[in-house]
C-alpha cells in the first residue's frame, strides 16, 4: 500500500513539472498568435484557440499542484507522520527517502506498483 502511495506522490511531483510546462508553452503560444493576429497574418480563430488553450492550462497546473498535496498527505498518513510536525532534519530525510524510493520505484519493470 504504502508503495502504490509512494508512486502515486512522485507521480504527481512529475505531473506538476509537466504542467507548469504546458502552461507555459500555452502562454508562449499565445504571444506568438497574438502577434501574428495583429500583424494579420492569423485568422481570429486561430487566436481564440490559442487563448483557450492558455486559459486551460493554468487551471490544470494549479490542479496538478493539488494534487501533489493530496498525494503527500495520503503517504503521510499511511506512514502515521506528518511533514508539519516534523523537525527540519527529520523533514529533509523524509523527503531524501521519498525521493529515493520513487526513483527505485521508476527502474522497476511496472513502476513500482
Amino acid at each position: 500500500m504504502s508503495q502504490v502511495l509512494y508512486s502515486d506522490a512522485a507521480n504527481a511531483n512529475a505531473g506538476i513539472e509537466l504542467a507548469d510546462a504546458a502552461s507555459d508553452a500555452a502562454r508562449r503560444n499565445l504571444d506568438l498568435v497574438t502577434s501574428a493576429y495583429e500583424q494579420g497574418v492569423v485568422p481570429i480563430l486561430d487566436l481564440l484557440d490559442a487563448q483557450q488553450a492558455a486559459l486551460m492550462a493554468e487551471p490544470e497546473a494549479a490542479n496538478a499542484g493539488h494534487d501533489h498535496l493530496i498525494d503527500q498527505m495520503a503517504v503521510q498518513r499511511a506512514l502515521g507522520r506528518f511533514r508539519f510536525f516534523m523537525n527540519p532534519e527529520e523533514s529533509a530525510a523524509f523527503g531524501a527517502r521519498l525521493r529515493a524510493h520513487s526513483e527505485t520505484a521508476d527502474e522497476m519493470p511496472d513502476g513500482g506498483r
